[in-house]
């Protein structure tokens, strides 16, 4: 008996970002529960601090409650906040906000804003905006909005609006909207309107309207003013030229051809995409007598000039390939 095939769940990657968030939340709080937090309020400023691991280090069982200007971290650090710079062998964790530069060899996590550059071996986690430049080993997630240029060896995440641009050895993925370029070796996803620009390896995404350009192997948008340039593009409703192998637009040009000439009797073509350019597949057969069997396949492209509202005139080119088959029938007795 067969085994049943698994089935695979749809990924939500609303739902992912939001437990991603929730974590960081939970994380924060663990450590807001500290005595020395709860019992004392104000907020302290200093010019400088050096630290060996949270709690061990010139602020002591204060550095919770302590916005640094300078701070030094053997292996990491914990603070309210930093106003300058911020370096660590391994991690930097700060409540509120951080300006100017923070770098960890491993991770940075910051609960308020981030002004300037952040840049971590592995990791860059910011729960406020940024404005500025994030850099990371493997992945950057910002749960506000963006404003700047983000690198990543492999994801970067905004689950706000980006203003700037996006690079990334896998993913770029802007759960809002987002003016600027994206680039990605795999897939850029952007999960409102795009104004700008995405190029990657694969996949491209734009859930709500672009305007701009896509390039990449598939190309998805669902409404276009601009261009799609891929092997596959897909969009609901097109101000522009899809230019691929195939293009469908819902709204578009959609016409079934059917004829006949002297070698084939039977020919079917199909066209798709819009009126400016536009994908034609064709197939003909003919069944012919006795042994042999003609049929062909084909492929081009055309544009479509309207004369009048019913009648219009199509520039085409196309190229076929013709087979034939010799059938055999043999009867062993």
């Amino acid at each position: 008996m067969p085994k049943p095939t698994p089935v695979i769940p749809p990924v939500n990657i609303d739902s992912l970002a939001k437990k991603a968030e929730e974590a960081t939340r939970s994380f924060f709080r663990a450590y807001e529960k500290e005595p020395n937090h709860q019992n004392i309020s104000d907020t302290i400023y200093r010019e400088f601090q050096a630290s060996i691991i949270p709690f061990v280090g010139t602020n002591g069982e204060l550095c919770g409650n302590v916005i640094n200007k300078y701070s030094f971290n053997l292996f990491g650090g914990y603070s309210l906040g930093t106003q300058a710079i911020e370096l660590a062998g391994f991690f930097n964790l700060n409540r509120g906000d951080v300006s100017d530069v923070q770098l960890a060899g491993f991770l940075n996590m910051t609960g308020g804003k981030v002004k300037g550059v952040q840049a971590a071996g592995f990791v860059n986690l910011v729960r406020g905006d940024v404005n500025g430049v994030q850099a990371a080993g493997f992945v950057n997630t910002t749960w506000s909005n963006f404003k700047g240029a983000q690198f990543a060896g492999y994801v970067n995440v905004v689950k706000g609006n980006v203003d700037g641009a996006q690079f990334a050895g896998f993913v770029n993925c802007t759960l809002d909207s987002m003016k600027g370029f994206q680039a990605a070796g795999f897939c850029n996803y952007v999960g409102g309107t795009m104004k700008g620009t995405q190029l990657s390896g694969f996949v491209n995404v734009a859930r709500g309207h672009l305007k701009g350009t896509q390039i990449g192997f598939l190309n998805y948008a669902k409404t276009v003013k601009g261009s799609q340039i891929g092997f596959l593009n897909f969009t609901d409703t097109s101000e522009g030229i899809p230019v691929g192998f195939l293009s469908f637009v819902k709204s578009g040009y959609h016409k079934i051809e059917i004829g006949t000439d002297e070698l084939l009797p039977l020919n079917i073509s199909l066209r798709t995409g819009v009126n400016a350019f536009h994908n034609i597949l064709s197939a003909g057969i003919n069944p012919g007598t006795g042994d042999t069997l003609l049929w062909n396949f084909g492929y081009g492209f055309g544009t479509t000039y309207k004369i009048t509202p019913k009648t219009a005139i199509d520039f085409d080119i196309t190229s076929s390939q013709m087979v034939k088959v010799i059938i055999s029938i043999k009867l062993i007795l």
